[in-house]
Formats: structure tokens, C-alpha cells, sequence
């Protein structure tokens, strides 16, 4: 866990498993770019229910629409959901020159529903 300047932030870079920490103290989680169309299995038996658990905002980023959409597809399958229309960060990074996706950080934003699948999923 990383404590900032800012009292009331705090960063856990750590497994949500190991962090120990009361996670319904939180206002809202953020995702940077989660993988989830690539660490599928960790994301949605692992830190997403615990996550979901907590009834909390969870916002989530995308480097482009197609990860965006890939994203969409893993969540429904696993029985998550998206809610409202992704949204377009105006103030993504971008490495300088870069034309790739691949480097356009924080690009997408997008909220997962707070809602846990049902059972058979």
C-alpha cells in the first residue's frame, strides 16, 4: 500500500488478497487498464467480487475502443456488466510520435456495474 500527500487517497499496488485493509472505506475504485482480455480468470475470481462486494463506483480504463469492446465481452460472459457509454479521456497520454493504441494510456473510461453475476456464471 502507497500512502500520498493527500490523506484521504490511497494506492494499494499490491493483490487485493495480501492488502488487509478494509475495502468499504473506499469512495470509488479505478482499474488502469485492468487486462482483463488477458488475465481474464484472475480479474473475475479474484479482486472483481471483492471489489463488486463493496457496492462502490469501480471505473476501469482502456488504451482504445477494440480493448474497450474486448473488456465489454469478458465481463458479460463472466456475468458483469458495463453501465452507460465509455467516454473518451481528453487528457489520455500518449508517448510522443506514438500512432499505435497500444500506447494511448488511459484513453477509454468506462464504470463495471457494482453488481456480482448470479450464481450459475
Amino acid at each position: 500500500m502507497v500512502r500520498t500527500s493527500y490523506p484521504e487517497a490511497v494506492i494499494i499496488k499490491s493483490r487485493l488478497e495480501d492488502a488487509k485493509i478494509d475495502l468499504s472505506s473506499f469512495n470509488l475504485f479505478v482499474l488502469f487498464h485492468p487486462g482483463i482480455e488477458c488475465q481474464n480468470r484472475e480479474w473475475m475470481e479474484g479482486a472483481l467480487p471483492v471489489i463488486v462486494k463493496t457496492g462502490k463506483p469501480i471505473m476501469a480504463t482502456a488504451c482504445h475502443r477494440d480493448e474497450y469492446a474486448m473488456d465489454v465481452k469478458y465481463l458479460e460472459a463472466s456475468g458483469y456488466s458495463v453501465e452507460g457509454e465509455p467516454y473518451e479521456n481528453p487528457f489520455f497520454l500518449q508517448r510522443h510520435g506514438a500512432v499505435s493504441g497500444a500506447l494511448q494510456w488511459g484513453r477509454i473510461l468506462y464504470k463495471i456495474a457494482p453488481v456480482l453475476p448470479p450464481s450459475d456464471h
